[in-house]
């Protein structure tokens, strides 16, 4: 599971954890972490209990989080702050990816996610630089044809931050 406790930034793709539970300690974990100031950004095209409790609901078109990603990833590339030291130490094909998400704009994903493209942008930045930060998805995306493929991109968006094997991630 994502360290939601030591998060300060938690991306959460399709998951409802507060009340749809596969463990029963994690609506706690996720509420303690809000309450020592962790920023809690639900995506799901659902207002489940999850997004109601978050600080901000990405009320997504369903089987769109990919785009969304993707979107996020173009952003935080073309600021430049992607985690460069994770980036080049941690993951291959960095190159091919950058090339991939270059037309990948949040205007772009706007059209295909109902996400406003400000929105977009506001959460790029403060994925990228509200340190530790997760993002994190479950059985949601996953669910469409899809599924796969956006899975892939909200995986690789994690890398692009350094998302991974670290406190708070």
């Amino acid at each position: 599971l994502a360290d939601f406790i030591q998060s300060k930034y938690i991306l959460l793709f399709g998951w409802n954890p507060t009340s749809a539970i596969k463990w029963v300690y994690l609506p706690r974990i996720l509420t303690r972490a809000i309450e020592k100031g962790a920023r809690l950004v639900v995506v799901d095209p659902y207002l489940s209990d999850t997004a109601a409790k978050g600080h901000d609901w990405l009320a997504i078109r369903p089987g769109t989080d990919g785009a969304l990603a993707l979107a996020l990833a173009h952003c935080i590339i073309r600021d430049g702050l992607y985690d460069k030291d994770f980036v080049e130490n941690w993951t291959v094909g960095f190159d091919k990816y950058v090339e991939y998400v270059k037309d990948k704009t949040p205007e772009w994903a706007e059209k295909i996610t109902s996400i406003p493209a400000y929105k977009i942008e506001e959460v790029a930045h403060d994925l990228a630089t509200i340190k530790p930060a997760v993002v994190d998805a479950w059985s949601g995306p996953g669910q469409h044809t899809n599924g796969v493929q956006g899975g892939r991109a909200i995986a690789a968006l994690a890398a692009l931050i350094g998302g991974y094997d670290r406190p708070g991630t």
